[in-house]
């Protein structure tokens, strides 16, 4: 018996605003999982699903977890890549971004 399974691209583990929470962090544990926060490439690296409700392409901080926003609720990123940067906590990472309106779109 042969089993077929379709080759992975980078598509593969690019997280989109538009995925579920269970199948967003479900790329994230295959490895090699990111989003874009505008033309940066962040990778993540450790997730937990969260039952915390953030809007669809948000990035926030809440209660001192990084929350970013899926279809039917949030993902709190642990550990992350910058683009050209090293591996850090994710709470390091949101502290550097300091963005203007409290929170950040991504895609």
């Amino acid at each position: 018996m042969t089993t077929y399974a379709e080759k992975l691209s980078a598509d593969t583990f690019r997280l989109s605003p538009t995925m579920t929470r269970d199948l967003a962090w479900r790329t994230v544990r295959l490895g090699h999982a990111f989003f874009f926060l505008g033309a940066k490439r962040i990778g993540a690296l450790e997730a937990r699903e969260s039952h915390e409700f953030v809007s669809e392409g948000e990035l926030i901080s809440r209660d001192g977890e990084v929350l970013m926003g899926l279809s039917d609720g949030g993902l709190v990123l642990v550990t992350v890549r910058p683009e050209g940067g090293k591996t850090m906590g994710a709470r390091a990472w949101w502290s550097g971004l300091r963005p203007a309106q409290g929170h950040w779109n991504w895609t």
